[in-house]
Formats: structure tokens, sequence, C-alpha cells
């Protein structure tokens, strides 16, 4: 019996999708705006949600709604799993400097908003840099996959009641 593996190649070709838009991002200087984040996660909704479709049609029986949210979920999660292994990639090889400019973007915000001032807590903060960095990179990681896991949970919901709603 011949599971069907076609979940992969659609998160494959969302994933790939996304990874063209945040190298888009980054080159237009666009990676630290709000509208990215709107137009990512668009992306992985609208990507879902036509899989789901395609699948439902391609599918010789009945889905229900629990089984085209489990498909739209396994492609949520194909697409999670590929765009961490690319950040972590972009984060180390491609893009080094973007945690730096994240922290020193961070920095001139907290200057501005008067958290800090005064050149001793400059030096305070500039010896805590590499520890900041880590943190900052395992939340932006972190956050990111949960962030992409949560977005394909809506995908696959949003899918899986369009499907089910049109039969």
């Amino acid at each position: 019996m011949v599971k069907d593996k076609s979940h992969i190649n659609k998160g494959l070709i969302i994933a790939v999708i996304l990874i063209l838009f945040n190298i888009l991002t980054r080159v237009i200087n666009a990676e630290f705006s709000e509208w990215p984040i709107f137009v990512f996660a668009s992306i992985i909704i609208i990507g879902i949600t036509i899989a789901i479709k395609i699948h439902d049609k391609n599918s010789n029986s009945i889905n229900s709604f629990g089984l085209l949210f489990s498909y739209g979920f396994k492609i949520a999660a194909v697409i999670a799993c590929i765009y961490f292994i690319y950040l972590i990639l972009a984060i180390n090889i491609f893009f080094p400097e973007f945690i730096n400019e994240m922290i020193n973007r961070k920095l001139i915000e907290a200057k501005n908003q008067g958290l800090v001032n005064g050149n001793d807590q400059t030096k305070n903060l500039e010896s805590t840099v590499a520890m900041a960095k880590k943190v900052v990179t395992y939340t932006y990681l972190a956050g990111t996959l949960i962030g992409t896991l949560f977005i394909g949970v809506i995908g696959s919901t949003i899918g899986s009641v369009i499907v089910t709603k049109n039969k």
C-alpha cells in the first residue's frame, strides 16, 4: 500500500515561496517592517487552503473535517521544518548580521524611550551583547517555529471548513 506523500510536496512548495519572500524582504530592507508578517501568514493560510482543496478534489473518498484538517496540519509541519532549517542557515551563514541589527534596533528603541541613558548603562549593555545575541537568536527561532505552526493550524482549519462546507 502506497501512502500519499503529496503533503510533503505541497509543504515544500509553500516553504520555498516563504523562503523567497524572506530573501526579498531582506534585499529591499523591509524585514523589520510590519507588513511582511501579514504577507507571510497570508501565504501560509492561502497555500494550505488551496492544498486542501486540491487534495479533496483528487481524493477518491469522502473526506471529513478531521481528515482534511490533519492533511493541512501535515503540510504546516513540513513548512515549519523546512523554514526552520532555512532560518538556521540564514542566521548563521547567509545573513549573519540580522541578529545584530535586531539587537541594535531594540537598543535604539530603548534609548529613545528613555529606558537606557548614560554611558555607564551603555557600557553594561555592551558587555552583555553576546548573551543577548544568544537569547535573541533562540527566541527568534522558537517564535518563528511556533508562529508558523500556529498559522498552519489556522490555515488548516479555514481550508477544512471551506472544503467541507462546499460539499
